[in-house]
């Protein structure tokens, strides 16, 4: 059951807003940074336009087991903001309906803020959520971070 249970961040990246995008819409560029830690994503399709289905398939470390996101996107508005539905099959909070993430890039003095609003999740979800976008918010930071500054 989907309560109405929202999640909000806001992250300032060192990337203007073309190339973090870029990285949340390359299927190749995605699995660099997307699943950070013992996790890591094994495949991503997106079919980036609205209407437009994507998957990215993890794995939860070495003998984890799989788990797959998958959804619709709503809007695609380059550079500046993606909506799609998201629906986490294989997790702990798998109730079989989609919440709603959005994700929207503002330019800023260094680089992009992005504010991501992931919203109607699952009862309960929001403490691994949280954890969840702090890690491959991070994660999205270092891959787009440009060489110079690391």
């Amino acid at each position: 059951m989907i309560a109405d249970v929202s999640l909000s961040r806001e992250y300032v990246l060192d990337a203007p807003p073309q190339v973090v995008f870029a990285a949340w819409t390359d299927p190749a560029a995605l699995l660099q940074w997307w699943c950070p830690g013992p996790a890591h994503a094994t495949h991503a399709e997106l079919d980036v336009r609205a209407g437009g289905r994507y998957e990215i398939r993890m794995t939860a470390g070495p003998g984890g087991e799989p788990q797959v996101v998958s959804g619709e996107y709503v809007a695609v508005e380059p550079p500046h903001r993606l909506v799609m539905t998201w629906h986490a099959r294989g997790t702990p909070h798998d109730n079989g309906d989609a919440s709603l993430l959005t994700v929207e890039l503002h330019p800023h003095p260094r680089g992009t803020r992005l504010a991501l609003l992931h919203e109607r999740l699952p009862t309960g979800s929001g403490a691994s959520y949280s954890g969840g976008w702090a890690a491959v918010l991070q994660a999205l930071s270092r891959f787009v971070q440009p060489p110079s500054a690391a």
